[in-house]
């Protein structure tokens, strides 16, 4: 418990010499390191899929998911321009600071580069993972929902866990029966 929340200080000191400290360098061996931490005490998620969800049923719901554990928030959005995506991201990223969650972004590099996200998950059809960790960043999280080579963490719906590198967080989903723009996910690994 104490190694625990001197982990925690530690991380918290780290990031927010990172997010201020310019002249302040970090190694890649280091980089890796504190990333692996922080996933490794996040347990638990949901997935929004946003097609026009109201603000404020939005923010609350995710508000008592935050209260019931959940640590990450993965966020995708339709039917949306850039510009009312990118408000409402910057809400949810404020909603996340408040509980202490990592925003990733689904999809959209951009969208995570310019709201300050976390990171970003993609599949298969997206930007390739070295171009967007040129975009965001060494210190960005990136997953992927389809092979765990050069990724922070994966996240799967019904492929076998057997296929997978186990050097990664993984994580599950399991479809929310609150409401269908929801999907909760679990780690069921993680060697870190």
């Amino acid at each position: 418990m104490i190694l625990t929340a001197l982990c925690y200080i530690i991380i918290q000191v780290i990031l927010f010499l990172l997010k201020y400290g310019k002249s302040f360098v970090v190694d890649d061996f280091f980089n890796k390191k504190l990333k692996q931490i922080k996933l490794y005490n996040r347990t638990q998620g949901i997935w929004v899929t946003d097609t026009n969800v109201e603000e404020d049923k939005l923010l609350n719901d995710l508000a008592i998911q935050f209260q019931n554990k959940a640590q990450i928030l993965i966020y995708e959005y339709q039917n949306k321009s850039f510009k009312e995506a990118l408000a409402r991201v910057l809400k949810l990223k404020t909603l996340c600071g408040e509980f202490d969650a990592t925003l990733i972004i689904k999809s959209r590099v951009d969208m995570s580069y310019a709201s300050g996200a976390d990171g970003v998950i993609l599949d298969i059809d997206d930007i390739e993972i070295s171009i967007a960790r040129e975009i965001l960043g060494e210190n960005a999280f990136i997953g992927l929902t389809y092979s765990s080579k050069n990724a922070d963490f994966l996240l799967l719906n019904n492929s076998k866990i057997e296929d997978f590198q186990k050097d990664i967080p993984i994580f599950i989903c399991h479809p929310a029966s609150v409401n269908p723009n929801y999907t909760l996910f679990t780690k069921i690994t993680s060697n870190k």
